[in-house]
């Protein structure tokens, strides 16, 4: 689990894996603490540290798959290439206001997040609505399991968009953009 930042309030309404007890700890301790609560037998490592173009290559040094829970485009320009470099699948999720979206980028079988998304919506912040949070993460957790044991039909090549407003599930088929800088 890599995070470099620490619980605050405006996390708790959309980051139910922390609490009011963990305020103004690390994340990733955080995180650690409750999911050691759920279930004693599993091995975490939590890594306190910004995710970069520097530090990526020892991040993902040991990884099957990486799960994105950012909530920037520069950390997921890092994520897009490190799993081009490395050839890693990512679970890719974000959110904005009651809406969601999910992918499986994995530069061997699908286009790229920068051939879907080659620059970064400019517009304004909307914050995330908790519950929207809360389905995108499952949907995630529910593609990493998937790809973890290779079963079923994964959301590669695919973009799943949610809209809470109106419970309207779309699913969109990627192509690879022959002019992106990332993959081509």
């Amino acid at each position: 689990i890599v995070d470099h930042d620490d619980v605050e309030m405006s996390n708790l309404n959309r980051q139910i894996i922390h609490g009011e007890g963990t305020l103004g700890l690390p994340k990733v301790e955080s995180a650690v603490k409750r999911l050691k609560d759920l279930n004693s037998t599993i091995d975490l490592i939590p890594v306190k540290e910004r995710i970069t173009r520097q530090t990526i290559g020892t991040l993902i040094a040991d990884v099957d798959v990486m799960v994105d829970g950012s909530d920037n485009y520069e950390t997921r320009v890092v994520l897009n290439r490190a799993a081009i470099e490395y050839g890693l699948p990512w679970i890719y999720g974000g959110v904005q206001g009651f809406d969601g979206m999910v992918s499986v980028f994995n530069p061997k079988h699908a286009p790229c997040f920068e051939c879907i998304f080659p620059k970064p919506d400019r517009e304004p912040d909307k914050g995330i609505v908790g519950p929207a949070a809360g389905m995108i993460a499952s949907i995630q957790v529910m593609e990493t399991i998937k790809q973890v044991l290779g079963v079923g039909s994964s959301l590669q090549g695919k973009l799943l968009r949610i809209s809470g407003l109106d419970m309207r599930i779309h699913v969109t088929h990627l192509a690879a953009n022959p002019d992106c800088h990332a993959c081509v």
